[in-house]
């Protein structure tokens, strides 16, 4: 088993089946991504408490799948 992967969090927008970045992207051209999608917020605004929060999560998140890690298939949940 070699090093932990580095895991980051980005910010997208998904607009009629267009993903956007908000900021930086990604560097890889194939990557394995977990998505999280938010709720929309009134006029497009989040306060900043729930900002901080929701990036902190999503970088903890982040952090709770090594790059190694057993991929379930569909017949693996359904034995169990």
């Amino acid at each position: 088993m070699g090093g932990k992967a580095m895991q980051r969090a980005y910010k997208a927008i998904y607009d009629n089946g267009k993903l956007t970045w908000e900021g930086e992207a990604p560097a890889e051209e194939h990557a394995r991504v977990l998505v999280i999608v938010l709720p929309d917020t009134p006029n497009g605004i989040e306060d900043k408490e729930r900002a901080e929060w929701l990036a902190a999560s999503t970088a903890w998140l982040a952090t709770t799948y090594d790059s190694d890690e057993y991929e379930y298939t569909i017949d693996d949940v359904k034995a169990s």
